[in-house]
């Protein structure tokens, strides 16, 4: 895990900021803390260059201190307005919204985020377990984002409850996608998908750029929306899906449009093969 860790926390309500910031400092955490968006934008410019902040944890709504806010600003989502900021400095900085306002996690779905909770004696704020085991999570699957080597990448998968760390070659990977919350990526021999939602909008984007930077992006083709298969380890295809083994399987098949198929079959007619 990361070594002297810090943890930014907004929260517009001071007895909660400031239990959170005493169980933070009682765990061996730094803090940089903030009561209202103005102090929390102010923090994050000054100090984030000069402090790298390993976590956020952000409330949403700002009831208090309205009137200062920017017109851009609304009070109900200032905690969104702060995740798009700080993720503009490091898209790899875990989120965690923390809020008493349950209905507002529909919208969280749409700004990148590690875990959602609300307030109360089951969530983070009333069970020191759960906030610790967060953290913890939150640190370790931040890994996944940085742990890029030449041709390979680091990910830590969950089993159970365990984390195991898979090294995996870039080019065993048979395919890979990104959707709006998830990238789930298949690799060769392992028969396991792995979906990963920490920061995933973030791992997309730095292994479509390694793959383009080590050269071998030949080998990775466009086949839909944010979907790309290794051609190098496909096996078949016919006008709605690619195989990456000769054993009709869903686990080993990727769904395409009907304009990749065509593309494939002006690239590679004698790959495709008649399934029935």
């Amino acid at each position: 895990m990361v070594k002297n860790p810090t943890v930014f926390v907004f929260d517009d309500e001071i007895s909660i900021k400031n239990s959170i910031r005493e169980f933070l400092i009682e765990e061996g955490y730094n803090v940089i803390d903030a009561i209202s968006y103005e102090q929390a934008v102010t923090k994050i410019n000054e100090q984030f260059p000069k402090t790298p902040v390993n976590l956020a944890i952000l409330d949403i709504k700002q009831t208090i201190g309205t009137k200062f806010l920017p017109r851009s600003v609304k009070p109900e989502r200032v905690g969104f307005a702060l995740a798009k900021k700080i993720q503009g400095l490091d898209n790899s900085i875990p989120i965690i919204f923390l809020t008493g306002f349950e209905d507002m996690q529909g919208e969280a779905d749409n700004v990148q985020h590690f875990k959602f909770f609300t307030k109360g004696a089951g969530t983070p704020i009333g069970n020191p377990d759960l906030m610790r085991k967060t953290i913890v999570e939150a640190f370790e699957e931040q890994e996944n984002i940085k742990d890029f080597n030449k041709d390979k990448i680091c990910i830590k998968h969950r089993d159970g409850k365990n984390f195991i760390k898979y090294v995996i070659s870039i080019s065993d990977i048979q395919y890979f996608k990104g959707e709006r919350s998830t990238t789930d990526i298949h690799v060769k021999g392992l028969k396991k998908t792995f979906t990963l939602a920490m920061n995933a909008v973030s791992f997309y984007s730095k292994l479509c750029n390694t793959i383009e930077n080590q050269g071998i992006s030949n080998t990775f083709f466009k086949v839909g929306n944010g979907k790309y298969a290794n051609l190098d380890q496909v096996a078949a295809y016919d006008s709605s899906a690619i195989y990456f083994d000769y054993e009709v399987s869903d686990k080993n098949k990727l769904e395409i449009n009907t304009a990749a198929a065509h593309l494939l079959n002006l690239r590679f007619p004698f790959v495709r093969t008649r399934r029935d």
